[in-house]
């Protein structure tokens, strides 16, 4: 098809002086109404012949007939010439010329594709299949075309081994089956669960994906529990119930309050982390969850509301129902945008423990409305 527009649509225009090119979608939409009018004349809305071979003086359908088998051809020798050669090796024989070695696609890592920056220098490991590949196609071979249920769209005018290529297509397809109590589902998605390379679930749905195929998606918790590959049990968080010397911070002020409000911040204990509320957390070490040495810290802080803590048994402090929290310090409204946005966090926790209402001219205190 990109051979017969080369020899019908872009000569015709570029006689006429117009630089214009057709799309694929354009130029076969062309195509096949010219192709298709009865009787045949070649003719367009625009009053150009666009099937007119300068070279003879026939009727419309010989220089039609003309037009295809000289793009016919064009196509044949552009296959078996050098642009092609790294996937048919310049072979006249047609039974080379399998779809699969020109129609392919590579799954590139975002890391390997200029995504807002993200390109990088050996990023192509992270693709799929690595690049660069060693030898022809560089990526997985494919069916599908334009216009399929498969689509898999390439350029409309190749002149080498690459231009068939494709580099878009389904992101999921999800069948799923619903009844009460039995919803079956089937997925896939081109590449793999697992991001990481060399993992068994890096890539695994590739093949999948290519042929068409679907994998079981478990709903229900006993499917997955079932089926589970693996299983990782993560540490618990200590809780402001140990004994002394314990990880919690009591609240402070008076005795009869310390329980109520208790904080857990993970980082190592100092000899005044307790008794003075003081942490230490340097910029890039272990606690600084950022991950990075740039003149900022990323903490992680538990709140631990209504505590039975050990440490405090025999003080003034007994657990009782919260209803009211408020946020001296770091104000959500203050005029420092670091405390500002740590008192937005610890009222979006607070807020978040159950039905409220928010109060105070500094937007601070959290008043819980459950009976």
């Amino acid at each position: 098809v990109g051979r017969l527009m080369n020899r019908t649509f872009d000569p015709t225009l570029a006689a006429a002086g117009i630089d214009y090119r057709q799309g694929t979608t354009e130029g076969i939409r062309g195509l096949i109404r010219l192709l298709t009018r009865m009787p045949f004349t070649g003719v367009g809305a625009s009053g150009i012949n666009f099937f007119d071979d300068t070279g003879v003086a026939l009727s419309a359908e010989e220089e039609r007939d003309i037009i295809l088998v000289k793009s016919l051809q064009d196509a044949l020798t552009l296959l078996a010439g050098a642009g092609f050669a790294p996937a048919f090796t310049n072979s006249t024989d047609v039974d080379d010329y399998l779809w699969g070695k020109v129609h392919y696609v590579i799954f590139n890592s975002f890391i390997d594709g200029d995504l807002n920056g993200t390109l990088i220098n050996g990023g192509g490991a992270y693709s799929i299949p690595p690049q660069p590949a060693v030898g022809f196609p560089p990526g997985m071979p494919s069916d599908g075309a334009r216009f399929t249920v498969d689509v898999a769209n390439y350029g409309l005018r190749p002149t080498s081994a690459t231009g068939l290529s494709f580099g878009s297509g389904a992101n999921r397809r999800s069948v799923v089956e619903m009844a009460s109590g039995a919803i079956v589902a089937k997925n896939v998605i081109p590449g793999g669960q697992d991001g990481v390379v060399g993992r068994p679930h890096f890539g695994d749905q590739v093949d999948l994906w290519l042929g068409n195929g679907y994998h079981d998606t478990y709903l229900y918790t006993a499917d997955v529990v079932a089926n589970a590959a693996s299983r990782e049990t993560f540490p618990a968080l200590p809780r402001c119930t140990e004994n002394a010397p314990g990880r919690c911070a009591p609240g402070g002020g008076s005795v009869t309050t310390e329980c109520v409000t208790e904080f857990f911040v993970d980082a190592p204990i100092g000899p005044k982390s307790l008794k003075q509320n003081s942490f230490v957390i340097n910029d890039g070490g272990g606690s600084d969850f950022d991950g990075e040495t740039n003149g900022a810290c990323v903490a992680h802080v538990l709140i631990c509301i209504n505590n039975n803590d050990p440490r405090l048994q025999g003080s003034a402090c007994f657990p009782s129902d919260v209803k009211t929290v408020t946020i001296k310090s770091p104000r959500p409204d203050s005029r420092n945008d670091v405390d500002a946005e740590m008192g937005r966090d610890l009222m979006a926790v607070l807020q978040a423990q159950g039905a409220h209402q928010v109060l105070g001219p500094h937007v601070n205190i959290v008043q819980y409305t459950t009976a």
